[in-house]
């Protein structure tokens, strides 16, 4: 529910002072979220999908590249940044989806078992 995956059936929970209920789409913003299990586009390498998040999350187009390089080094992927995911390892699976959680630099990040 946190995640704003699903409603919650009763109740509500605050997050960065947002009620997730009556004002979701305010608080997206807020959140990173890695899943339990990878959601990842496997013909895209690890740098072409940090890019793909960072425009969508709203990282300025001019600062994208510096920003996904820079995420790339701290995730641990320099190796492996332009190879298709679907060529992978588990565990580099799961750095790239914490590395996509951690894109715009939300205050709250939501880890589904971030490690293998």
């Amino acid at each position: 529910m946190l995640t704003l995956d699903i409603a919650p059936t009763t109740g509500t929970a605050l997050l960065g002072g947002y009620d997730i209920q009556k004002q979701g789409r305010s608080l997206r913003h807020l959140i990173g979220y890695c899943p339990q299990f990878d959601a990842l586009l496997e013909n895209l390498t690890a740098r072409e999908q940090l890019r793909l998040y960072a425009s969508i999350k709203g990282v300025q187009t001019s600062k994208i590249d510096r920003y996904v390089d820079d995420l790339i080094s701290e995730i641990g992927l320099t190796e492996y940044a332009d190879r298709p995911c679907g060529q992978y390892s588990g565990g580099n699976k799961r750095k790239l989806s914490v590395g996509l959680a951690l894109i715009g630099d939300p205050p709250c990040v939501l880890l589904d078992e971030p490690s293998t």
